[in-house]
């Protein structure tokens, strides 16, 4: 039989490459986790940028007729993309108060606007006047 010289090789051991391996897999998933993190929490700024925009345009429109709509389909210059939320088919839900007043009879004194659909927040994110 014969003997192999022991011959200096350079390089790494699979024990090393699989230590390695592990470590970057680990790394990999922690910063996916983060990400998935921000970006639930960019989604829930933009409904509530978008529910602000709606507090502004219900302030205007209760400025110019005495009173709040008693939908959101009567608030004009708002843009589409604030009455959806960022995600397909979300809606906000708005209610104006007191219950049963309409448009016509200048009747509604107060609106619960609302959404329930915050992901790094307790739902349902509301705001009411």
């Amino acid at each position: 039989m014969k003997r192999f010289k022991n011959l200096n090789r350079s390089g790494f051991t699979i024990v090393e490459l699989l230590i390695v391996i592990v470590v970057i897999g680990i790394l990999a998933g922690l910063v996916f986790v983060q990400f998935q993190n921000v970006q639930g929490r960019a989604r829930d700024s933009e409904r509530k940028a978008d529910i602000r925009l709606l507090e502004s345009k219900l302030a205007e429109y209760r400025a110019d007729n005495s009173a709040y709509p008693d939908a959101l389909a009567d608030l004009t210059d708002v843009p589409a993309e604030a009455l959806a939320g960022p995600t397909s088919g979300e809606t906000y839900t708005y209610a104006a108060t007191p219950s049963g007043c309409t448009t016509e009879d200048n009747d509604c004194t107060g609106y619960s606007l609302s959404s329930n659909n915050m992901e790094k927040e307790n739902n349902p994110y509301t705001r009411t006047q």
